[in-house]
């Protein structure tokens, strides 16, 4: 995607006129629109409600977990009537990071499910006018095709899984919340050695605002260098994505926090995102 910044919005039940008001603000183009299991709602009706409210392009994300594909592909053409043609096709979460350990353990487990490279297959060839039976469609869908790649996994098996990906139809990949270019440098190129082909896929470096400090990604957070005590969240946050562009990496995805109920927290993250895109400009 032409795009350098996208945001990754919270989802809500409901969203009050405020919550709109402020998302509208934020100067980027496009959204990604996760898909929460806790909040049950259509996400494909919610993202044509925000794109008229706000007036910004959704890119809509569909997990494979605890599903099958035929209600993917009825999500996917029910989509195209909403003008949805961004997706991110990944497998999701059957359990939440941020849930208690006894909750995981009663909560509901996953069913059989098709592989997300698989389920990316099949909607290049939607776009290709075929449905997943391969039966011939009564028209060609319009697609363009994300996932998510984990980059702190240098492992065979997942640098098997990305490859396939690009190979089955993805244009684009959003990472999880990583604070080190050295974790993007070693991914690349152990990609590009073992696969003997270079890495040319588009990627956007998920930056999450406010960070919890009991989630699961607090590790990496409080390994990075530009975390310091006498250094204000305006210039700790300007100077991480600095050092990103700095090693050639123009891509982000601003990650926002929850917030429902608070609105001038939430408002203050908006206006961070902002002037992090402002200075950059500037800057460059």
């Amino acid at each position: 995607m032409k795009e350098n910044y996208l945001v990754t919005i919270p989802v809500f039940k409901n969203y009050e006129e405020i919550h709109l008001e402020h998302l509208k603000n934020l100067n980027v183009s496009h959204f990604i629109l996760p898909q929460i299991s806790s909040v049950r709602i259509d996400t494909s009706s919610l993202a044509y409600y925000l794109n008229k409210s706000i007036n910004k392009e959704i890119i809509l994300t569909i997990n494979t977990v605890d599903t099958n594909l035929r209600y993917i592909q009825s999500r996917i053409l029910g989509a195209q009537l909403f003008n949805l043609s961004k997706f991110i096709i990944t497998k999701g979460d059957s359990k939440s990071l941020q849930k208690s350990n006894d909750k995981v353990i009663n909560d509901s487990k996953p069913v059989f499910e098709y592989p997300t490279t698989e389920v990316i297959f099949h909607i290049a060839n939607m776009a290709k006018g075929y449905d997943f039976l391969q039966n011939k469609l009564n028209r060609k869908i319009n697609a363009y095709i994300g996932s998510t790649i984990e980059l702190t996994d240098i492992s065979n098996k997942n640098i098997e899984l990305v490859k396939n990906k690009i190979i089955n139809g993805t244009k684009f990949f959003i990472t999880n919340p990583i604070y080190d270019y050295n974790k993007y440098k070693e991914f690349l190129n152990s990609y590009e050695q073992r696969s003997n082909s270079k890495f040319v896929t588009d990627i956007y470096v998920s930056i999450r605002m406010d960070l919890p400090r009991n989630s699961f990604y607090d590790t990496e957070f409080k390994k990075s260098k530009y975390l310091s005590t006498g250094l204000s969240k305006d210039k700790y946050y300007f100077n991480l994505v600095n050092h990103f562009k700095a090693n050639g990496i123009n891509k982000f995805n601003f990650i926002l926090p929850s917030n429902k109920y608070n609105f001038d927290k939430l408002n203050q993250e908006i206006i961070l995102i902002n002037n992090i895109i402002e200075k950059i400009k500037v800057k460059n």
